[in-house]
């Protein structure tokens, strides 16, 4: 797809990279569950962003979530886990246009 992956070791390592990127870094994965900084307050941090950083939520709890609710949280899009490679490209590639 032409995008290179960036990896963090926690949440604060991720958004530190995002907010110094510029705009450059579309879209995050971000776990629901993530240890340290959870899945929803990333969001909301990079909602606060300029300009603020589209995020695909990754979880194993999808059913949970509605249209309404994923609108509510700021998350543009979720992924089940497991999921594979093509999923993920199909979700990146709706989120960006392609």
């Amino acid at each position: 797809m032409g995008l290179q992956a960036l990896t963090a070791g926690s949440a604060g390592e991720a958004l530190e990279a995002i907010r110094l990127s510029a705009g450059r870094v579309a879209p995050a994965l971000l776990d629901l569950n993530m240890p340290g900084l959870g899945g929803l307050a990333a969001l909301d941090a990079l909602r606060a962003l300029d300009p603020p950083a589209p995020a695909l939520l990754v979880t194993g709890s999808a059913d949970l979530l509605g249209a309404d609710d994923l609108g509510r949280i700021g998350a543009a899009g979720v992924l089940a886990r497991p999921f594979d490679v093509g999923r993920l490209r199909e979700a990146v590639a709706a989120l960006l246009g392609r």
